[in-house]
């Protein structure tokens, strides 16, 4: 389509950067900061999966998600943000 000119040149690093991500499954510090390299902080949010992971997994993934983004000297500025804020923040628009 875009060769026969019915439409633009694509910016997909523009739109990646536009999206909003979330860490369901239990995303590690390594992941995070891949992610930072497309997106801001503020489009990146806790996700859970529930109802779809039992309670138990969804507690441990969460517990073990906040100490190692707490522990991250990189990412620690903005756990509380992944974890609430930037959820508050899309959803009370």
């Amino acid at each position: 389509m875009q060769a026969k000119g019915f439409m633009g040149s694509i910016d997909w690093d523009g739109n990646l950067s536009r999206l909003y991500y979330d860490l369901a499954g239990g995303a590690s510090p390594e992941i995070v900061k891949m992610m930072l390299t497309i997106t801001t902080p503020e489009h990146i949010l806790y996700g859970s999966d529930y109802p779809y992971m039992p309670d138990g997994v969804l507690l441990g993934n969460l517990q073990r998600m906040r100490e190692q983004f707490t522990a991250d000297k990189e990412l620690s500025p903005y756990s509380e943000q992944f974890f609430s804020e930037n959820a508050r923040n899309l959803f009370n628009k």
